[in-house]
């Protein structure tokens, strides 16, 4: 009985600890957006973009929804293609690459 009362304390203040760290961890100022990058051609589409920075920028890189972010810039029928890359801590860069417009 001991033994299992001891184990649950550990755990009990493991968990703890961890939950503290981790909420003091994700919201430190480093892992803030700062720097939003475009690369490649994305002419077409550039004010859909200046938006798009406008509502990630200043959070916090674990809390954003990159991959939702990426789907939602692919499903512009003018995208070809969206490569989501960090080189540094509170920087993220999009590489876009637009269709080539076809008019008949």
């Amino acid at each position: 009985m001991l033994k299992f009362f001891l184990g649950t304390l550990y755990l009990t203040i493991f968990l703890f600890v961890i939950d503290k760290v981790e909420k003091n961890y994700i919201s430190k100022p480093e892992f803030k957006l700062s720097i939003i990058k475009y690369n490649g051609n994305y002419s077409l589409i550039k004010d859909e973009l200046i938006k798009l920075s406008d509502s990630i920028y200043g959070k916090s890189i674990w809390e954003l929804p990159l991959n939702k972010l990426k789907q939602k810039i692919q499903e512009d029928i003018r995208v070809k293609s969206v490569n989501i890359s960090y080189p540094k801590l509170g920087a993220v860069d999009f590489l876009i690459e637009e269709k080539e417009p076809s008019y008949y």
